[in-house]
């Protein structure tokens, strides 16, 4: 379960009280496993940003997802002979698998003056590239004049390009054709 600690002027949230005990055992220079400051996927991630000054964040999307999956299967007995389950577990594994994309995100942040800058990396897993999810939300158009909308008493402003909803639309259809039962007969209806 959760676990919010403060240790002198670092208050912080962990996802067990294992990770807390490693956490704290770290903060000592007593810890038994090796900080993520020297995992290479770490390193490799902030090579990508400015070094953070006064603010870091650092996700692990590839091995989340691995965990999130180990969990799913956890949550579903492979002996168990409920079709239904079996069917939910299929349909829940094949939305996981869509989503699984990101390789890790790195964030960090500067303060200069009155001024905060943050800087951010997304790493898309490269085996990845091509899948339907990466195309939704990476293949962005340019924008073409979004300055003629904004009106010049404007307090603030903030335009996107989005993502590509015709093909979000698509790569529902078809996952659902291809993987929930009567799919395709739900669609034509």
């Amino acid at each position: 379960s959760p676990c919010l600690f403060r240790k002198g002027d670092v208050i912080g949230v962990v996802s067990s009280q294992s990770t807390f005990e490693e956490t704290a055992a770290l903060m000592k220079g007593a810890g038994t496993k090796p900080s993520i400051l020297d995992a290479p996927r770490f390193k490799d991630a902030l090579k990508q940003v400015k070094a953070p000054e006064d603010g870091v964040f650092f996700f692990d999307a590839k091995v989340f997802m691995r965990d999130l999956d180990s969990f799913v299967e956890f949550g579903f007995p492979k002996t168990a002979e409920d079709s239904d389950s079996r069917g939910a577990l299929k349909l829940l594994k094949g939305i996981l698998g869509m989503c699984d994309v990101v390789d890790y995100q790195m964030i960090t942040m500067e303060t200069t003056g009155r001024q905060q800058f943050t800087h951010r990396y997304t790493r898309i897993q490269p085996e990845k590239v091509n899948s339907p999810l990466t195309k939704i939300c990476c293949q962005r158009k340019p924008f073409e004049a979004f300055d003629k909308y904004i009106p010049a008493d404007a307090t603030s402003f903030s335009v996107d390009t989005f993502f590509d909803l015709e093909l979000l639309y698509h790569t529902i259809l078809d996952f659902v054709e291809k993987n929930v039962p009567d799919g395709k007969d739900g669609i034509a209806e």
